[in-house]
């Protein structure tokens, strides 16, 4: 399960926004503190699931990790957004590129 979990959020970081990011680990921790106080069907929890489930639904990609004595390494990702790229401009601000639709 542990090297599902760094798979997904290697895969994770490299396809969705930081916003989109943030918002999925904090449904994530209500959906699991949800399920541990016995209340994982009542209406908020089925909510925050779906929300979970839209947001999980546009994750696609390929993720390659070695292991190595007890660690695991991310060689490559390959996910659907790849082209997103952060780029500089010429007066030296930021943009990223890539950002509008999937």
């Amino acid at each position: 399960m542990t090297l599902l979990g760094h798979a997904f959020k290697e895969l994770c970081s490299s396809t969705l926004p930081m916003e989109v990011q943030k918002m999925f680990q904090s449904l994530s921790a209500y959906v699991a503190r949800r399920l541990y106080d016995g209340r994982y069907y009542e209406i908020d929890s089925e909510t925050a699931k779906s929300a979970l489930d839209g947001i999980a639904s546009v994750v696609n990609g390929i993720v390659e990790i070695e292991i190595y004595k007890g660690n695991m390494f991310c060689l490559h990702v390959t996910g659907q957004r790849e082209d997103i790229r952060e780029q500089r401009f010429n007066n030296g601000g930021h943009a990223w590129n890539g950002l509008a639709a999937p």
